[in-house]
């Protein structure tokens, strides 16, 4: 992304059945300084954000999920405004997709 949201911008996303609301705030609004991403609704200290230093917006899913759940953004259709607010956090776009990570671990059963 070349400029990041404004202030107080939000954006909606759905992770195991839950809904997210990704909310940034900065330290110094007029400049976007130290973006901060809260993280509410849906399983508290679930999911995590935060934008890196190329702007980028990642989006992390504590702990994982067990049947490789992936974290999704739900369109206007779904939530009015949520496609166009996607856009703006870098979470789609018309240029590019996305990229998806899934990682994992062992374990033992």
């Amino acid at each position: 992304m070349t400029t990041l949201p404004d202030d107080q911008s939000t954006v909606q996303v759905s992770y195991g059945g839950e809904t997210y609301t990704l909310k940034v705030s900065y330290t110094d609004a007029s400049v976007k300084t130290n973006p901060d991403i809260t993280v509410t609704g849906g399983e508290e200290g679930r999911l995590s954000a935060y934008f890196d230093a190329s702007k980028r917006l990642q989006v992390i899913a504590t702990g994982g999920a067990i049947d490789g759940g992936q974290i999704s953004v739900p369109g206007n259709a779904v939530i009015a405004g949520n496609g166009d607010a996607a856009e703006l956090f870098g979470l789609d776009t018309s240029l590019a997709n996305p990229t998806v990570t899934l990682s994992g671990r062992s374990v033992t059963l």
